[in-house]
């Protein structure tokens, strides 16, 4: 399964809550909010994602997709964020997701600011979307000086290969666990029953 690596700003629960922490995140700053804002927040059984990119697009041909394909299905979508003691960390992950070429019309309204759709590039399964409790958010991403370039996005199509930055993909020498074999009750997935 390919991974692509998202770079987005942190907050606690990424359901629409006002605590975001913007970071480097100029956007953010500016507005008070980023449009990951609802990221983990089920709608309808599924979660809708969403990353700041350059051109509004993901270049989903790194992931195996043809030039001419509008989507790709079957990807793992890690998102990072900076700690503000660990640094970069692993804070959730959507597996078996559809990664869209182009960011894809809104179908919720920033809750602050009604008039401002929620743009997504990434939708998945509830089931299938995990978000890590704050207090578990421990899996640390090495930064820029260590050979992990935190930018908006890294790719990777296997375990075994480097992203398209260069960065090490999630199969590391280190005793560090990668998002797929992290041991996390079920009963925290998004789409779980509480």
């Amino acid at each position: 399964m390919p991974n692509l690596i998202c770079n987005v700003v942190w907050m606690p629960h990424y359901r629409g809550e006002a605590d975001v922490h913007a970071g480097g995140f100029d956007y953010v700053s500016i507005n008070g909010y980023g449009h990951e804002l609802l990221n983990f927040d089920a709608l309808n059984g599924k979660v809708y994602g969403f990353v700041q990119t350059r051109n509004s697009t993901v270049n989903i041909n790194r992931l195996g997709a043809k030039p001419e394909d509008d989507f790709m299905d079957g990807v793992r979508v890690i998102f990072i964020s900076t700690h503000e003691e660990l640094g970069p960390v692993v804070i959730g992950w959507y597996e078996n997701a559809r990664v869209w070429r182009r960011k894809q019309p809104g179908l919720r309204s920033v809750p602050t600011h009604p008039d401002v759709k929620i743009d997504f590039q990434f939708e998945a399964s509830a089931d299938n979307a995990m978000l890590l409790p704050v207090s578990q958010r421990l899996l640390t991403v090495p930064n820029r000086k260590k050979g992990f370039p935190v930018k908006a996005l890294c790719f990777s199509r296997t375990k075994a290969t480097k992203c398209a930055h260069g960065c090490a993909s999630s199969k590391s020498t280190s005793t560090r666990r990668s998002p797929d074999r992290l041991q996390v009750p079920r009963s925290q997935t998004v789409g779980a029953q509480h």
